[in-house]
């Protein structure tokens, strides 16, 4: 199904298209550019229509999924899009939980697995000193208490090693 956008894109009303046609020529230039880019952003958002309830949710999940896109104070308010309150794109509008599932289900995939069981076993910190510490200065830790086991372990055999 291809992309399609427009203001009052379902309206065939011949009055309320005038209305409509009027409202995209008093649109400027360089809003006339982003009038063709706004329907990918309803699209990532999964908002398929500006008013006014909806412009605080679409500068929301915007900046949720992509923070730097339209950084000016203007965009952050919402007063830009105020400029295409009408302008529709066949995009299904989600529920805010069913947009954050989505996401996230999507994010999750994106990302390294980290189990439940690998964040426990996870290295102690003092396995990670041990490491740290360079070879001419392991005596410096001789009388350290080590906490962990497996970390005094490990520099006892880093000792060993550079005896």
């Amino acid at each position: 199904m291809s992309l399609e956008y427009g203001f009052g894109l379902y309206e065939n009303d011949p009055a309320a298209r005038k209305i409509l046609k009027d409202k995209f020529e008093a649109l400027s230039d360089e809003d006339k550019k982003f009038f063709g880019q706004l329907c990918f952003i309803l699209m990532i958002v999964d908002i398929g229509i500006v008013t006014e309830q909806t412009i605080p949710h679409i500068v929301a999940r915007l900046n949720l999924v992509n923070p730097q896109t339209r950084t000016t104070e203007d965009w952050k308010s919402g007063e830009y899009l105020k400029k295409f309150i009408g302008y529709q794109a066949n995009v299904i509008t989600e529920d805010t939980g069913t947009f954050i599932r989505n996401k996230a289900r999507a994010w999750r995939n994106r990302l390294p697995k980290l189990s439940k069981k690998q964040a426990v076993d996870t290295r102690h910190f003092e396995d990670v000193l041990v490491d740290l510490i360079p070879a001419d200065k392991l005596l410096e830790f001789s009388n350290k208490e080590w906490r962990h086991p497996q970390a005094k372990a490990r520099y006892q055999e880093r000792l060993a090693a550079g005896a």
